[in-house]
């Protein structure tokens, strides 16, 4: 325990470039420890990602306006039909995160993100191979590709879940830089960054690991992948249940060397550390590569909820 949470001691100040005020101290999450500010979790039987924010968050959150010129753009980029910026109740674009009223903790608040059903099953028959379900190209047999044997069309309705990419890039900008630290006695294990926009990378992600979670990869085997299949498996149900089958989908979460790989379904789509230099005093940064759909995005925040949900359990205990 002692090892896991020993934190370094480097704290960075940050001032405006051009006459401003000195902006307040704050502590850097790869070289000391950071008092919990939010967590991700995921409930698996629900389909539901949880956003937990610490209660001291909610007065230091400062309230976003309708106005404000990133909400605006969204607004009208995505067809959004409503906004709230405050983390009172219900927050986001279309009320995608829900208050968790029957949250009986004193010291968190619980906003509860259903995930969308992306990929729809119509009535029409495919017109791929013409309402059979069969694959008839090149007189293979089995399955078509297109409706995977349903003999039926699919359609996309992703509006939902830009709103839930939006919403939770808006929170982690907002939340990143606090004007001081939660009371939490536990550590924050990840701070998350986000894109939203449509086209090749618009749901990019990356952001900072802890001392204390990258202490506790280093438990396993180093020198070797380490497959994690709870958050393997989180990241498949969640997929499928935005974007249905996924027996042609390639999945996978291992570490390596101390350090997080997750792959979804894309072109060699996932998430890995930003470089593989091993300094064994602090933590280290992540990013991801070909992340283009909203989809893809909220997967990997559930494979990050489902590792930090094994790892928060294991260092306490």
């Amino acid at each position: 325990m002692d090892v896991l949470l020993k934190p370094a001691t480097i704290t960075i100040k940050i001032k405006y470039t051009q006459g401003g005020p000195e902006m307040p101290e704050f502590k850097m999450i790869t070289h000391e420890h950071v008092p919990l500010r939010y967590e991700l979790l995921w409930s698996a039987p629900d389909k539901t990602l949880v956003l937990r924010i610490h209660k001291d968050i909610i007065s230091l959150f400062p309230a976003i306006s309708n106005e404000t010129p990133i909400v605006k753009h969204f607004m009208t980029e995505f067809g959004f039909q409503s906004f709230v910026g405050t983390l009172t109740g219900n927050f986001g674009f279309d009320d995608v995160f829900k208050l968790n009223r029957k949250n009986d903790s004193t010291e968190f608040v619980e906003l509860l993100v259903k995930l969308p059903k992306i990929r729809v099953l119509e009535k029409e028959p495919c017109t791929h191979c013409n309402g059979t379900g069969k694959r008839v190209q090149h007189s293979k047999r089995g399955k078509c590709l297109r409706c995977h044997g349903k003999g039926r069309c699919y359609t996309y309705n992703w509006k939902k879940a830009y709103a839930i990419s939006a919403s939770f890039g808006l929170f982690f900008r907002m939340i990143e830089f606090p004007k001081k630290e939660t009371s939490s006695l536990l550590p924050q294990l990840l701070l998350i960054r986000t894109t939203t926009a449509k086209g090749i990378h618009g749901g990019s992600l990356g952001g900072n690991m802890s001392i204390p979670l990258c202490n506790w990869m280093r438990t396993f085997p180093f020198d070797e992948r380490f497959d994690l299949p709870e958050v393997e498996q989180a990241t498949r149900a969640s997929y499928e249940t935005m974007m249905g089958r996924t027996e042609y989908e390639r999945f996978g979460a291992y570490t390596h060397c101390g350090k997080l790989v997750a792959d979804c379904p894309g072109d060699a789509c996932g998430i890995h550390p930003n470089d593989w230099h091993e300094d064994l005093l602090s933590g280290h940064a992540f990013a991801c590569h070909n992340v283009d759909s909203p989809a893809q995005q909220i997967s990997l925040l559930v494979a990050l909820a489902a590792l930090c949900d094994k790892a928060r359990k294991e260092i306490l205990s």
